[in-house]
């Protein structure tokens, strides 16, 4: 702990030093819990290599915990590619958990184009209606129009019924 928080102090005014030593710190053998920390340290910066470093492990980590806690980190920034990114993440994906975890980053990046894609294409109808849900609560144009538009070309009655409480709770819709 004492070691993170001083990558943290070091992180703040050298990150060009910090963020090899985070690196090595997530390739090692230290535990889930220090990984974690260690990805909050990275993502409290700024620099790109950081954002990449972070990417790689929602993209490859073999711990599911520490995978999601990557894709979580992601969806606080900001940027196209960070939605793409997340959305070749949930497509590549065949982990419930993560699937669930891109669609609350991607609610909490605020694409609603990506999020209205997947809710159009998903099979599971689980995840369908948490992406619907995540689209309601964007309480953008956008997504009260694509849960309109939804709503306009599906048939099935508990589709409609979560494409309806969805543009309910969109209070610009």
């Amino acid at each position: 702990d004492i070691r993170l928080l001083a990558l943290q102090g070091i992180m703040r005014s050298d990150p060009a030093t910090a963020i090899p030593v985070v690196e090595k710190t997530l390739a090692g053998n230290s535990s889930i819990r220090v990984k974690e920390r260690a990805l909050f340290v990275l993502s409290q910066s700024r620099e790109a290599r950081a954002r990449e470093v972070i990417t790689g492990v929602a993209k490859g980590s073999s711990n599911p915990d520490l995978k999601v806690a990557a894709i979580r980190y992601l969806g606080r920034a900001s940027g196209a590619d960070v939605a793409q990114t997340l959305e070749e993440i949930y497509r590549g994906s065949t982990d419930t958990d993560v699937k669930r975890a891109v669609l609350q980053a991607l609610s909490t990046a605020r694409a609603s184009d990506r999020l209205g894609t997947i809710a159009r294409n998903e099979k599971d109808a689980n995840l369908r209606r948490a992406a619907v849900r995540y689209l309601g609560s964007s309480n953008t144009a956008e997504a009260a129009d694509a849960l309109r538009a939804m709503y306009a070309a599906d048939s099935a009655a508990e589709s409609r019924r979560a494409e309806i409480g969805a543009v309910s709770s969109d209070r610009k819709g």
